[in-house]
This record gives structure tokens, C-alpha cells and sequence, in this order.
């Protein structure tokens, strides 16, 4: 038997976090842990169980542990059910050793787009 090639953590509580874990264990290769953020040493756990990507949900108050775990370099993708939305974050660092890199880093995350004024 092989290893799974995805280990997937879900940090919810919710009915949605729960549908999205059924839906997903479903997937071959696939390897889903559900937990909850609130509890203490959830960071740890989740460090522990070396996830490829961390699915948390939209205004659950996990700010703190989203930033933690993108100092540690792991993905998170942030659920919003109401919107029927997903939002991918990565923490990823780029070189910025003057305002000409910040402006190239803006400019590449951020679009110009067309003004509305006249």
C-alpha cells in the first residue's frame, strides 16, 4: 500500500467543515485529518502531522494560527461556504531591498486597472 501523495488538515467545528471532510476523504490519495482550532496544542498537532495544505474557514477567528502556519511555509486555503468561495494564501517572502522591488512585488500581486473617472 502506498502513501497517501496529499495530507489535507481541516481546522473547523462547522457542518461545513464536516461536508467538506466527508467529500474529501472520498478522493484517492488522499489522507483528511479534521480538528479543532480552539483546542489547545492545535498548532503543534498540525505541525506534528506535517499537512501539505491547511483548509480553514472564512471568520472563525483563526487569524493567529493562519499566520503561524504561514511563517512555517504551509499553504492555506480559507473557506467561505455562505460565498461558496475558497481563498488560497501562501506565505510566501520575496526580496525587496528597495521600493523598486515593493513596486515590482505590487504591481505582479496587484493588476493596474481601468479608472472609472472621467
Amino acid at each position: 500500500m502506498t502513501a497517501p501523495s496529499r495530507r489535507i488538515i481541516i481546522c473547523g467545528r462547522s457542518i461545513f467543515a464536516m461536508v467538506v471532510e466527508m467529500s474529501l476523504i472520498k478522493l484517492p490519495g488522499v489522507d483528511v485529518t479534521r480538528l479543532d482550532p480552539q483546542l489547545p496544542g492545535a498548532l503543534e498537532r498540525i505541525t506534528v502531522l506535517t499537512p501539505d495544505v491547511v483548509l480553514t474557514e472564512r471568520d472563525s477567528g483563526q487569524g493567529e494560527l493562519a499566520l503561524a502556519l504561514l511563517g512555517m511555509g504551509i499553504p492555506l486555503i480559507e473557506l467561505d461556504g455562505e460565498a461558496k468561495q475558497a481563498m488560497a494564501l501562501t506565505g510566501q517572502q520575496l526580496p525587496a531591498t528597495g521600493v523598486d522591488d515593493l513596486v515590482q512585488i505590487i504591481e505582479h500581486l496587484v493588476p493596474y486597472r481601468q479608472s472609472k473617472r472621467s
